[in-house]
């Protein structure tokens, strides 16, 4: 039988990530010990009392063996994407030294924040990377509670600050198709209260996070952006058609109009 959860240790890698960052504070008034698994300590700051910053890299099997000792429960947060472009390989090794870790130490549960997406072969290789990663989570014989979300939306998240930040310098813009595509996105106050309320001693196999009925687009993003009154409207341009009627504009009005509007091509 586990102690309560008062008397546990939890280890949590990607601290100094924004979803490690988001429910760091939250496992410490929880749990006896957090044990924050990071290659770089020097970047964790401001630690609570009960929380530790443990120097180690993940993709090395035997760096890793020690920080698992005695801990209850762990939080797998990592990810390779953008760091080499081999990531799938990294992060495939990486998890199975995570899994093989939280095996021998005997860990009662693993939870690890996946990606929302079809389950199809159109699938970028992020996705597919992200469900490989949970597979051989699973493999370990620990049980997994594997969360799989869209976009985070939150002051601090890169696809939230992606969208306040265009339309705060851009007065127009030119949008890809991709920015069409249905998200189903969660505020990160609901994401970090589902990752926090799983550390309770329950399984959970998959559970797929949803934040309204209604699935929503980035062009959506703008647009509510758009509606806040300390930003100034933006020109969300869908057509060359509106590129040559702004030229025309611009052509006409030259001086007063064409330093006023840029058109960024994000295409």
């Amino acid at each position: 039988m586990n102690p309560p959860i008062n008397q546990q240790t939890v280890i949590l890698t990607g601290a100094t990530g924004y979803v490690g960052n988001l429910i760091l504070k939250q496992l410490s008034q929880l749990f006896k010990e957090v044990r924050c698994i990071t290659r770089d300590p020097s970047k964790l700051t401001n630690l609570p009392k009960n929380a530790v910053a443990i120097k180690a890299d993940l993709s090395k099997k035997k760096a890793i063996t020690s920080a698992f000792k005695n801990a209850d429960i762990a939080y797998y947060f990592v990810h390779s994407l953008g760091e080499t472009d081999d990531f799938e390989e990294i992060e495939a090794q990486t998890a199975a030294n995570f899994a093989n870790a939280a095996s021998n130490a005997q860990l009662s549960k693993i939870i690890y924040l996946s990606a929302l997406a079809q389950n199809s072969k159109s699938n970028s290789a992020h996705m597919s990377s992200r469900w490989k990663v949970g597979e051989i989570l699973r493999n370990s014989g620990v049980p997994v509670a594997e969360f799989r979300a869209s976009i985070v939306i939150g002051t601090g998240s890169m696809p939230f600050e992606a969208v306040r930040a265009l339309v705060e310098r851009l007065p127009a813009m030119i949008i890809p198709r991709w920015v069409r595509q249905p998200l189903q996105p969660i505020a990160a106050v609901d994401l970090s209260k589902y990752l926090i309320s799983v550390s309770i001693p329950f399984l959970i196999a998959i559970c797929p996070i949803f934040s309204g009925v209604t699935p929503k687009t980035l062009c959506d993003f703008l647009k509510l952006f758009n509606k806040l009154p300390s930003l100034e409207p933006i020109s969300i341009i869908k057509s060359f058609l509106e590129i040559f009627i702004i030229f025309l504009h611009s052509s006409y009005n030259s001086l007063k109009f064409s330093l006023k509007i840029f058109v960024v091509l994000l295409v």
